[in-house]
């Protein structure tokens, strides 16, 4: 094998800094999924979370077909932005889980809240919105947030994006588990900074799907 050689302590240090950065992205940029068989863990791109199964690409072929794969079967996934979802309390014996049968939204139905990245945009803080889209329902609305996939009656999808300086647009979608519907879907609702959503662009935003989409569209839910 060729050994590489450097002429300086310069050159050995901006090549550990590019090593270091190329190591800190590789590590970021994927997901993994921990099975209970214990084999190996998958390093992937998660493409989609249902009710029962997750599906994915795998890491090392971002362009080849998407694989699906039973919750049962998994243990844990830590998430690219370092997020853990453990599987390990649910049900291994195909306990039905219940859920609402109703499509529309009402008083108790129990909400279960993902964020989106949108390609080739400028994306805010994930975490950060989803938390506002959280206070905004919580406070507004008499459904439920709940922690997990496998609890929910429906599942909203939030996409923010970066605009202009002091724009931003969100959207939401809305699908109901139990039959995998989309029943609800926003267009892409802007928001600018003003002090009544306290000069956040995206909270504005937000809170324009909410009150003027979201609780115009099931009004039953409205606090």
């Amino acid at each position: 094998m060729k050994r590489l050689k450097f002429n300086n302590r310069r050159e050995i240090t901006t090549f550990l800094f590019i090593g270091v950065i190329f190591l800190s992205l590789n590590t970021t940029a994927q997901d993994t999924i921990y099975l209970k068989s214990k084999e190996p863990v998958i390093i992937v791109k998660i493409i989609e979370v249902n009710p029962s199964n997750l599906k994915y690409k795998k890491y090392s072929n971002i362009d080849g077909p998407t694989y699906t794969i039973e919750k049962d079967k998994i243990e844990k996934v830590i998430y690219k932005n370092g997020e853990v979802e453990r599987y390990t309390s649910l049900p291994i014996n195909n306990k039905r889980i219940e859920r609402q049968i109703s499509l529309d939204l009402m008083p108790g139905s129990k909400i279960f809240l993902t964020y989106s990245l949108t390609e080739g945009e400028d994306n805010v803080n994930e975490n950060d919105a989803t938390q506002m889209l959280k206070s905004y329902i919580e406070g507004k609305t008499r459904c439920v947030i709940v922690n997990s996939i496998d609890e929910a009656d429906f599942m909203i999808e939030l996409r923010v994006i970066k605009t202009a300086m002091a724009k931003r647009s969100a959207k939401i979608v809305i699908k109901h588990l139990l039959t995998d519907k989309i029943v609800f879907e926003t267009k892409w609702v802007r928001g600018s900074s003003n002090a009544f959503y306290g000069y956040s662009c995206s909270r504005a935003a937000i809170g324009k799907i909410v009150k003027k989409y979201l609780l115009k569209n099931y009004p039953s839910i409205e606090r």
